[in-house]
């Protein structure tokens, strides 16, 4: 220990206390890639640490920022501002015409899967199947009441090309699932 004080009291000087500065790091040396390199990683992990950390928020604004350029052209150039109105009723109006959208898709959806929360699969399906069938002859009656016109010709339209549609799909979906091997029933 005393040496080492002994030769550090020899090269300070009053202009450099710690001694003479060395010759500076050559950029290209191993040591300052390596070291580059290192906090280039460090900071890519953080980064992405932070993005995992707020994926829900972020996601959010996406789909918010989403919305809002998609429903932008709706606002402005709609009838509803030809209409000269305000532009917070405007914006309220698209959001309640989107909400029904989603409500009706919802109350659609609702039939079909209602049954699986209280029937085994099997019963399910058939109890499913007649409550679709019910609830787009009712949407087709309720439609033909709005344009007084016979009911009964717009209640079958509704129910009959439907699972005509449906059934096909679901068959060649279930060939699929078979031929590829995935599992199922």
């Amino acid at each position: 220990m005393a040496v080492a004080e002994a030769v550090a009291a020899q090269i300070s000087t009053r202009e450099h206390d710690l001694g003479r500065p060395g010759k500076p790091l050559d950029r290209r040396s191993p040591f300052i890639i390596g070291m580059s390199a290192a906090a280039g990683v460090a900071v890519t992990i953080g980064v992405v640490g932070m993005i995992v950390t707020v994926r829900d928020v972020l996601l959010l604004i996406g789909v918010a920022l989403f919305v809002a350029i998609g429903l932008e052209p709706a606002v402005s150039v709609s009838v509803l501002a030809r209409h000269k109105l305000p532009r917070w009723a405007a914006v309220t109006t698209v959001l309640a015409a989107g909400l029904a959208v989603v409500g009706g898709f919802l109350a659609a959806a609702l039939f079909p899967l209602l049954p699986y929360f209280f029937f085994h699969v099997s019963t399910a399906l058939w109890v499913s199947i007649g409550l679709s069938a019910v609830s787009m002859f009712a949407v087709g009656v309720w439609k033909s009441r709005l344009t007084k016109r016979n009911p009964l010709a717009p209640g079958l339209v509704t129910p009959v090309p439907v699972p005509g549609a449906a059934i096909p799909v679901g068959y060649c979906a279930g060939v699929l699932r078979a031929r590829l091997g995935l599992p199922g029933d």
